[in-house]
């Protein structure tokens, strides 16, 4: 009789060890308690990250996202969330030549390895800053389509200063300037 108990008791641990539940409370450092689907809510867990310590990529989960957790032997006090499942109605709005990182208010980024277009769609603003001494954005064209474009500092094209470049053959009246000199 105890081995047998021993044995079911083995058995419930294993078949408890992947769980399925919703996010119920996100909380700060980005661990979650869970509403398993048993109804059960876990105490806060940490979800798995490709790089824990050093860097790496961060998005916290959402409240009412769909997880998987890792409960050792049955038991949630050691759980981990091991990812969120996509909704069905949400993966089939991207192509399979697409890999798309969205966020919840709408913003995405995305690559289309067919059009081999990557693609940044923000709802807010978007800064990009380096602590070195450039940012250098290199293609055959680029184009800006802005109705203000701000710039503070000096712009030059080809060498030429639109804050101190001068022009020949300046005279009054209705006459134009020569080019641009260096």
């Amino acid at each position: 009789m105890e081995k047998s108990f021993e044995i079911s008791e083995s058995l419930r641990r294993q078949v408890s060890s992947i769980l399925f539940g919703d996010v119920e409370e996100v909380l700060e450092g980005g661990w979650c308690r869970v509403r398993t689907d048993d109804g059960c809510l876990t105490a806060p867990m940490p979800p798995l990250r490709p790089n824990g310590s050093s860097g790496g990529f961060y998005l916290a989960l959402s409240i009412g996202e769909q997880v998987v957790i890792l409960a050792p032997n049955g038991d949630l006090s050691m759980g981990v969330i091991l990812g969120s499942i996509p909704r069905r109605e949400k993966s089939s709005e991207i192509p399979l030549t697409e890999g798309r990182w969205s966020f919840s208010d709408g913003s995405q980024i995305s690559y289309d390895t067919k059009s081999k277009v990557l693609k940044v769609k923000s709802e807010g603003t978007i800064s990009i800053e380096a602590s070195g001494e450039e940012i250098k954005l290199k293609a055959s064209k680029v184009k800006i389509d802005a109705s203000i474009l701000e710039v503070s500092g000096d712009v030059t094209a080809n060498g030429v200063s639109l804050q101190t470049h001068t022009h020949v053959g300046v005279k009054a009246g209705p006459d134009l300037s020569g080019p641009p000199q260096k």
